[in-house]
């Protein structure tokens, strides 16, 4: 901690205060790390002096506009990581698909607190708890639109976009066990896309004539592309390399991406607008609560389907352990491969939802440092957990407004305090928040059944259809 303090004091006269500048300087330290494969340490130094030292070069040689001039520059730490990643991929210590251990003991803490989780909910008795949970829930649904007004409606129905980013959370972190940092990268590179087919007629030969709907498509298509490509450096890699290329790339995305004035619009953003469907104009808060609704509701159902197919139990075998998977044949890289590019994809899409009731395509809504908070609330929520990750989704935007509309000012950033302790409680929580009230309320739900929550759980050639995945 004092080693980095002095460098930011160091380097302070060159950046200044400037979120950007610091951020620049962890991209190149993060570099250099990778370089030094974080234990060799001259290894390192060298790395990060050669990257500054070329860095500074080429300010001197490229021209002050241009894609060169705006992109190459804070592209290189980037690149310089990819390239010691690329190099060292051939030994077993950054890979993760040549590990021969299994990915998690019985004694870990997460495979304490799951067991915990699933012997209480394949308890035979209680399950009438969650059609209590979707009575309330469809009640809440119909009631929003109708007791608060269009302000708070319409803060919902972001929320839902919201939700539909953190949603792809499940598919890359829950389901496929990848620590993806760039998932709001993601989010931002389809808002860019489906931004870009409107206002540009270039595209498709008309401006203007691509239906928004359409639109948001393609954002989730060009996303889900983009990640694939992303996903063929960083999947072969251990989780902690995979976590650093993905960070490397969000700022990429940062410096290279949203600065271009063509997908800014000189920083005022591009516009976007609501969608049409059989002739229905979504144009007003509450006729989009229902758009968004229903379009989270159908990602959820496709998770949910996901999950419980062949391709589920192949994620499902891969999780408990690769050697096993490999044995039994499974295409472990292509199979995460998939589910990564399709979690892209549903960041795209849901960065084009928020776009689209914004009626503003805005990149710098989309920045790295936003998507730190993103990843430690569907952490802290539970990413197997698509209800934790509605919360997560929807705590992000309400919160804030919550108290900036009823508390004093000088508490205004207080709601991202609350989310970093949030994020710290999956330490002793590392199943998340919904899952652990999910069994709390399946708990008091056996109890008053005449049941006991040390029943012990069914087994699997037991007739009983009780066996819920973790966080569902």
């Amino acid at each position: 901690t004092a080693v980095a303090g002095l460098a930011g004091l160091m380097v302070l006269p060159k950046v200044g205060l400037s979120p950007g500048g610091f951020a620049n300087l962890i991209a190149a330290s993060m570099a250099g790390a990778v370089i030094g494969k974080f234990t060799n340490l001259w290894r390192a130094f060298f790395g990060a002096l050669l990257l500054g030292v070329v860095q500074e070069v080429l300010v001197l040689y490229l021209p002050s506009d241009g894609l060169l001039g705006t992109a190459l520059r804070p592209s290189l730490p980037f690149l310089f990581m990819v390239g010691a990643v690329l190099i060292y991929s051939r030994n077993k210590d950054v890979r993760a698909d040549t590990q021969k251990v299994e990915v998690a003991s019985v004694n870990n803490a997460y495979e304490v607190s799951l067991s915990h989780y699933l012997n209480i909910m394949r308890n035979p008795k209680g399950h009438w708890d969650r059609w209590v949970g979707y009575v309330v829930l469809v009640l809440v649904l119909v009631g929003i639109p109708v007791i608060f007004n269009d302000y708070w409606t319409g803060l919902i129905a972001v929320g839902f976009a919201y939700t539909v980013v953190f949603l792809s959370y499940r598919l890359v972190t829950g389901e496929a066990g990848i620590i993806s940092l760039a998932q709001i990268s993601f989010a931002g590179l389809g808002v860019i896309a489906a931004a870009y087919v409107v206002n540009n007629d270039t595209v498709f030969g008309t401006k203007g004539t691509v239906p928004i709907l359409l639109a948001m498509l393609i954002g989730g298509v060009v996303a889900g592309v983009i990640g694939a490509l992303v996903g063929m450096i960083c999947l072969p890699l251990g989780p902690l390399y995979a976590a650093i290329v993905t960070f490397a790339f969000a700022l990429l995305v940062d410096q290279a991406v949203y600065t271009r004035d063509e997908f800014s619009n000189y920083g005022s953003g591009l516009p976007f607008g609501r969608p049409t469907l059989f002739g229905m104009d979504f144009d007003t808060p509450k006729k989009y609560y229902w758009f968004a609704a229903v379009v989270m509701f159908i990602i959820m159902f496709i998770l949910w389907s996901l999950r419980r197919s062949t391709t589920g139990l192949v994620f499902a075998t891969i999780r408990a352990s690769r050697v096993r998977a490999a044995t039994l044949g499974f295409d472990i890289f292509i199979a995460r491969l998939g589910v990564f590019a399709l979690g892209a994809a549903v960041a795209g899409i849901g960065g084009t939802m928020v776009a689209s009731f914004q009626l503003v395509a805005f990149p710098n809504g989309f920045i790295m440092v936003i998507g730190l908070v993103w990843f430690a609330l569907a952490v802290a929520q539970g990413t197997s957990s698509m209800g934790g990750l509605a919360a997560g989704g929807m705590t992000l935007l309400l919160m804030p407004a919550i108290f900036s509309e009823f508390l004093p000012e000088r508490l205004a950033d207080l709601p991202v305090l609350l989310f970093g302790l949030v994020a710290i409680n999956m330490v002793t929580d590392p199943i998340g928040i919904n899952p652990n009230l999910r069994a709390i309320f399946r708990t008091l739900a056996i109890k008053i059944s005449g049941g006991s929550v040390h029943e012990p759980a069914p087994s699997d050639d037991d007739n009983s259809k009780s066996n819920v995945p973790a966080g569902v």
